[in-house]
């Protein structure tokens, strides 16, 4: 399994978990699997619940609230990602250009190259498969 560019946004007052493993039935436990370039808004109360051994944490953003049981990983990034407008998106898919990065975001060419990536962001720009990739959605 790979998670990858995404952009989580959890608003204060929730207790969203950012990964909940809470169930044993999905085969080997301690299989492989990534979670790289994400941006984590995290203004809640939720945790970390990492199922496990095989979890590869690499270039994610964290900024927000920090719980104890927030991954420890390479390249992690914890300063502001510098988002237009984090938080203004409503329902259907034009309500977020919000979650693009401005100019200086930190985000900007720091992730890890993903193989496969499929060659476009969630707002339909080009991906390269050689270049380090912004880290989130866009």
């Amino acid at each position: 399994m790979q998670i990858y560019n995404n952009t989580i946004y959890i608003s204060e007052g929730l207790d969203t978990k950012i990964i909940e493993h809470t169930w044993d039935e999905a085969g080997n436990i301690n299989a492989l699997w990534i979670f790289k370039n994400n941006i984590i808004y995290n203004y809640g109360s939720g945790e970390y619940m990492v199922p496990g051994t095989g979890g590869i944490f690499s270039n994610n953003i964290y900024w927000g609230n920090h719980p104890a049981s927030e991954p420890q990983e390479p390249n992690k990034i914890t300063k502001d990602p510098m988002l237009e407008s984090p938080g203004s998106g409503k329902q259907g898919l034009d309500s977020l250009s919000g979650y693009k990065p401005k100019k200086k975001s930190p985000s900007i060419n720091a992730g890890a190259v993903i193989d496969h990536n499929g060659g476009l962001d969630f707002f339909g720009n080009k991906v390269s498969v050689y270049d380090r990739p912004n880290i989130g959605a866009n």
